[in-house]
């Protein structure tokens, strides 16, 4: 048989085997990149969270701080005699509950209402398979036919188009909660400034009728600074729609405009540190 033939036909059948071998090689190709693919936006996800649920927590720890911290308005407060009946409000946004000024020493209650808010806008909900994606994907990695690697493809990339909206969902939620949080330690550290005034203008005299104009205003700044700070920390930051599995709403136009209204209010009282 003449070499040339020879040297064809050897050539044609590596050619074939070469061919089956991508052939084998492809699906194998193709869950390993979707697996690749999963674990960098899953785990990225998962850093998201930490960084996020850290956030709400230093959060609550300062919600928590600052309700309890009301006790001092409400112990001064009721020490006061002729007191006149203020409006538990300083305007139509800013609203003082009139069971608040005697209740503020429900603090345990506050707290555990607070780390159920808090925890409800840590945990998102995701699509029932992303948890079982990443053992499937092992499971086809050494084994798996085209078909079957493409409809696996196809699938991690539904999983993943939901990851990426979690994780933009964690990204806004931590940007949201660092400018609340920086916001009401600003509003916090001129309430403490006043409730200490009140505090030492109460341990001296609690006699209202004899307040002068300055001492009256200092009475009523007092309810205006914790009317802000209560209406603050009582503002969701995210919404979960009832029966809803989707990501929560999250609430930033009006958390923004409440801490808009807020500073707006806190610079209307002239307070001169």
């Amino acid at each position: 048989m003449p070499l040339p033939f020879i040297t064809r036909k050897i050539t044609l059948g590596s050619n074939v085997v070469t061919k089956k071998i991508k052939q084998l090689k492809r699906p194998k190709q193709i869950i390993e990149v979707a697996e690749s693919r999963y674990n960098s936006h899953k785990n990225h996800l998962a850093n998201l969270e930490k960084e996020a649920s850290e956030k709400l927590e230093s959060l609550e720890k300062l919600e928590v701080k600052i309700f309890k911290s009301f006790q001092r308005f409400s112990n001064a407060f009721e020490h006061i005699k002729n007191r006149p009946e203020f409006e538990q409000k300083s305007n139509e946004t800013f609203t003082i509950p009139k069971h608040s000024f005697t209740d503020f020493k429900r603090v345990e209650e506050f707290q555990t209402d607070m780390h159920k808010k808090f925890i409800a806008m840590s945990t998102i909900p995701l699509v029932g398979s992303f948890f079982l994606v990443g053992s499937i994907l092992k499971e086809l990695k050494n084994n798996s036919s085209l078909e079957k690697a493409l409809e696996v493809e196809q699938e991690v990339d539904q999983i993943i188009t939901s990851i990426r909206k979690s994780q933009d969902f964690f990204v806004r939620l931590d940007i949201l909660a660092t400018k609340m949080e920086l916001h009401l330690n600003m509003i916090h550290k001129i309430y403490r400034k006043q409730v200490y005034l009140l505090e030492t203008l109460v341990e001296h005299n609690t006699d209202y009728t004899s307040y002068s104009y300055e001492e009256k205003i200092l009475v009523d700044t007092n309810i205006k600074l914790v009317a802000i700070l209560y209406k603050l920390t009582n503002q969701d930051l995210a919404q979960q729609e009832e029966q809803s599995e989707d990501i929560p709403i999250l609430l930033d136009d009006q958390v923004n405009d409440l801490m808009l209204e807020s500073e707006q209010a806190v610079n209307a009282l002239n307070i001169t540190n």
